[in-house]
């Protein structure tokens, strides 16, 4: 038994690496080579090297860690900030989505019961993927805010799910008891929940981080993972959810950064398991026997839980953006699925080849997750400038009146700064300004940035920055110099070529991140980059120095020149140097 475990372990690993190396040479999310790892291993020669079982039972620790350390990071105050909005649409879309689903996929000669079952299914989306990739690619806090938000509201959703279900497979019909039953229990646990993480469980782990025992930390805030996640299945909820609230009561303590750094390595191997054994459950035979109706039932239901998503967002956010990036990201199935499919093949609900039909459509729902989120930014201002050259009838009502637009005690001004995004950056540069009494304009897409501002006097555009018709409100024609503080390039690119277009004239000052951006942006019209990292590697150099009484070295022009020669480098096509323009050995 023991030589069968660890031989498991090593089999599932090794695959999971394989696959990670293939996708990052195809320049995938390592998740996704996960995912490759598992198809591998059920290839005819290697099928039968191992049975999965255990694997399978850990890999739901994976699960469980990656919530966890995402409640960690969310604090109490963020759960309770969590507008109505979001909470009507997250459980509207889930109604709204199945509903519809179900009447779409009868015409694949599905039953009704199979056609609410996979829509069911499809309705969760994947928490831990979605999470590490809205990681990579950084949107803004608001679009960011709101993806997570529903994820958490989803979990919370599919216990209703699962009971209706339940109560429809034996028969009973809709039970609004049983349903009410459920919500109650999940408010309950939520509201107790965060109570204790206000008062006990802060006070619990920091006492503990007194201990000359370091590791009795980690121990402790795996243990109560595990237990709140075991707990909160035994009452009939998710244990994802317990594993995340686990997280959520720690969030309040000083101890929970720490808490992080421990409990990440071990989330990321126990990640990996649990993506390899998902790719394990694709039936290649079958989907090869079915391949078309997989991928049009696929299609459907993708198209379907975007376009649910999207109306419900947007009309709620009020912003076009905000809608897009949000339903594009949550488009695909989720861990629920899995869960749901093997409880309805152990209790006869659905047969076995059902059963492989919602794991691969949910699966290959992962595989282009990635994608869809990666260049959800880049379609979405394809698709806004499309619409405004070819049917600006169309653009007004959706990008203008839909979006809000508000122009906010907005006096004509000349010679004056547009500064978008009033996040750090931009607030820091409105400062500056408003001290040299220089005027200036914010712009930005935060009801909550448009109430600070108004508190303060600030003149402010509510509005999507990367909309040229916001930038016409905020009077770009007449500005001598536009600052873009957002954290995207893509948004950044639109917005200095919408404002070049308006002003030809215009300074347009951006950050970057890379030195291979700034070519890029100089294309689209930027006048002068500033890359953050740089400016802090030159202020804690000088800082250095100053201890060792080295004021005599230009620390500062030593690295604008080597920075210089690496963006020499960068242009001429060669990518062989490191961050110091240095060759790679």
């Amino acid at each position: 038994m023991e030589e069968m475990f660890v031989q498991e372990l090593v089999v599932v690993l090794i695959a999971g690496l394989i696959g990670a190396f293939i996708a990052l040479r195809m320049k995938q999310t390592i998740h996704i080579g996960y995912l490759l790892g598992g198809v591998l291993l059920t290839l005819p020669f290697l099928s039968g090297l191992v049975d999965f079982d255990i694997s399978r039972n850990l890999a739901q620790l994976g699960v469980a860690l990656v919530l966890f350390t995402t409640g960690v990071e969310f604090p109490i105050s963020k759960i309770l900030s969590i507008r109505k909005s979001i909470i009507v649409g997250a459980f509207l879309h889930a109604v709204l989505f199945i509903f519809g689903a179900t009447i779409l996929l009868k015409l694949f000669n599905l039953s009704t019961f199979q056609a609410l079952f996979l829509s069911a299914a499809f309705s969760n989306s994947a928490t831990v993927l979605v999470l590490k990739i809205i990681e990579e690619v950084k949107f803004d806090i608001k679009v960011t805010d709101t993806i997570i938000s529903w994820l958490v509201l989803q979990d919370i959703a599919m216990v209703l799910v699962a009971v209706f279900i339940n109560s429809y497979s034996s028969g009973e019909g809709l039970q609004l008891s049983n349903i009410f039953g459920a919500a109650l229990k999940s408010g309950l646990f939520i509201g107790i929940s965060l109570l204790l993480g206000r008062s006990v469980v802060p006070k619990i782990f920091e006492s503990a981080s007194k201990t000359s025992a370091s590791e009795l930390l980690l121990i402790l805030a795996f243990v109560f993972c595990l237990t709140v996640a075991f707990f909160a299945e035994m009452i009939g909820l998710s244990y994802t959810l317990g594993a995340f609230l686990a997280g959520v009561m720690i969030s309040e303590s000083f101890v929970n950064h720490e808490i992080f750094s421990e409990v990440k390595p071990i989330r990321d191997v126990f990640s990996a398991l649990f993506y390899v054994t998902l790719g394990t459950l694709i039936s290649l035979s079958f989907l090869l026997s079915d391949f078309v109706t997989i991928v049009l039932i696929l299609f459907i239901l993708i198209l379907w839980k975007f376009i649910t998503g999207f109306v419900i967002t947007t009309l709620l956010e009020k912003q076009t953006r905000t809608g897009f990036l949000v339903s594009m990201s949550l488009v695909q199935g989720g861990e629920f699925a899995f869960i749901l499919a093997q409880i309805g093949l152990n209790n006869d609900w659905i047969d076995r080849d059902f059963y492989s039909m919602v794991i691969i459509v949910n699966v290959i729902s992962l595989f282009v997750t990635p994608l869809l989120i990666r260049k959800s930014e880049k379609w979405y201002m394809s698709i806004r400038e499309f619409v405004r050259r070819k049917h600006m009838r169309l653009y007004r009502l959706l990008f203008v009146k839909l979006d809000r637009i508000v122009d906010v005690d907005q006096p004509d001004l000349i010679n004056h700064v547009v500064i978008c995004g009033f996040g750090r950056v931009g607030t820091y540069v409105g400062r500056a300004l408003d001290k040299t009494n220089i005027d200036f304009v914010v712009v930005d897409s935060s009801a909550e940035t448009v109430d600070y501002c108004k508190q303060r006097g600030i003149r402010i555009v509510f509005g999507d920055a990367s909309n040229i018709d916001v930038l016409e409100k905020a009077d770009v024609e007449r500005a001598q110099a536009i600052v873009i503080a957002l954290p995207e390039e893509g948004a950044t690119e639109i917005i200095a070529s919408n404002a070049r277009d308006l002003n030809p004239n215009i300074k347009v000052l951006a950050r970057s991140h890379m030195p291979e951006e700034d070519g890029r942006l100089k294309s689209k019209g930027v006048t002068i980059t500033v890359e953050p990292e740089f400016e802090a590697a030159i202020s804690i150099s000088k800082k250095i120095l100053n201890f060792y009484g080295r004021r005599d070295l230009n620390i500062g022009s030593y690295l604008k020149k080597s920075r210089r020669r690496q963006r020499s480098k960068i242009s001429n096509g060669d990518n062989n140097v490191n961050s110091l323009g240095i060759a790679k050995k």
